[in-house]
């Protein structure tokens, strides 16, 4: 488990290297602004995706989720859990 925990960390760093190089380039060319924003809805959804897993498929409360995030408890599920109109 060590190991995967290296490994995620490893690449979160390439990603954000990544988004800041894109970044610098947009800089020069505000046309690549675009894709700042497409990285950003990206990962917006995959966070989400990834809190609501963690809840729903692996089990963890949103208590420990607020923990990692360093929120509270009620600001992680408002975020993350489907509202009772999405479920509908």
């Amino acid at each position: 488990m060590a190991r995967q925990t290296y490994e995620d960390h490893a690449y979160a760093g390439f990603v954000r290297r990544s988004v800041r190089a894109l970044g610098r380039r947009a800089a020069h060319d505000p046309e690549s602004l675009v894709h700042l924003v497409e990285v950003q809805q990206e990962l917006d959804a995959a966070i989400r995706a990834a809190a609501l897993a963690a809840h729903d498929e692996a089990g963890y409360s949103w208590t420990e989720i607020a923990r990692v995030l360093g929120v509270t408890r009620q600001a992680a599920r408002q975020r993350f859990a489907p509202t009772k109109e999405a479920v509908k």
